[in-house]
């Protein structure tokens, strides 16, 4: 049953005092998202976890090569989880990855991508599988394939200094959007290394005032010649989080009550949502030259109003 709390106001990822708060004896786990280029407070979040005895969960899907005082994402909770998708820094298209130091997770995350299967140990003898039934879990086909994998393997090497690329362009046009009043996301104090996955700026009040923000984004997409966007929408606002459409509900009003997700208050995450804008990572990739071309086109939105 997931429970919903509010974001910090400078980073966007998850409140450390908002968590404390909505903790109570049925809680099992914090799971915390590095969100778009953000690290979240880990300090923070791993005194509450261990303060409740409580496993702490990293969502990396958009933190490739981040780190936190030094540390990798992924591994300052019990596990990490990883989007290889699409869109990602790290890509194969589809698939993902789980990384932990504990050896009964890693054993359990095995068997359950595998249908229940787990790699043989030791040598492979003629006419043997590589994979072995343990009859311990009942798990799911969710393995990648040795292509998927090589293509991972080999972005590997390109993969920090793609980083510090994207870094080097965001810090340009933090100075320049910063100039004309807007607030580029923050991260937390902790972060080493910062990964974009997508470049957010907050605009400023006076111009959400004055235009709607999806009349913005629109302007810049236009302008600019790729999609800018607005954040994700808030989870207890999100049109695919509703358990009262799901039929094996039905009946269950005490359930239904428990799990619906309106009735948490987020006002932060309604906020971000209202008055962001971000575009993709491979925009960070351009020409440093390029983004001032960027900070051009948003000045023209910021001083108007």
């Amino acid at each position: 049953m997931p429970v919903l709390v509010d974001i910090n106001p400078d980073t966007w990822c998850l409140d450390v005092s908002a968590a404390e708060a909505a903790i109570t004896p049925r809680t099992r786990a914090v799971t915390v998202v590095h969100v778009y280029s953000a690290v979240a407070d880990l300090t923070g979040l791993r005194e509450l976890a261990d303060r409740y005895g409580l496993p702490l969960i990293e969502d990396c899907a958009h933190a490739h090569g981040a780190a936190y005082r030094y540390r990798p994402v992924g591994g300052h909770g019990v596990a990490g989880v990883f989007s290889m998708q699409g869109s990602k820094l790290l890509t194969s298209g589809e698939g993902g990855a789980v990384v932990t130091d504990d050896d009964e997770l890693a054993h359990r995350a095995e068997a359950l991508r595998g249908d229940g299967r787990v790699r043989r140990p030791g040598p492979i003898n003629c006419g043997e599988m590589e994979l072995v039934e343990t009859g311990r879990l009942m798990g799911a086909n969710a393995a990648l394939s040795e292509f998927h994998a090589a293509v991972l393997i080999d972005q590997l090497d390109l993969l920090a200094t793609q980083n510090a690329q994207r870094a080097s362009n965001a810090a340009r046009l933090d100075r320049g959007l910063s100039a004309y009043g807007a607030r580029p996301q923050a991260t937390s104090d902790g972060t080493t290394v910062r990964a974009y996955y997508r470049y957010a700026v907050q605009l400023p009040g006076v111009v959400i005032a004055a235009r709607p923000v999806d009349d913005i984004a629109a302007e810049l997409t236009t302008s600019l010649g790729f999609p800018v966007l607005r954040t994700h929408p808030p989870l207890s606002r999100c049109r695919l989080l509703d358990p009262a459409t799901r039929p094996r509900f039905s009946g269950r009003r005490d359930y239904l009550a428990r799990v619906d997700p309106t009735r948490f208050e987020l006002p932060v995450c309604h906020s971000v949502h209202n008055s962001v804008l971000s575009f993709g990572h491979e925009i960070l990739l351009a020409p440093a030259e390029a983004m001032d071309e960027i900070v051009d086109a948003f000045r023209e939105i910021l001083t108007l109003c």
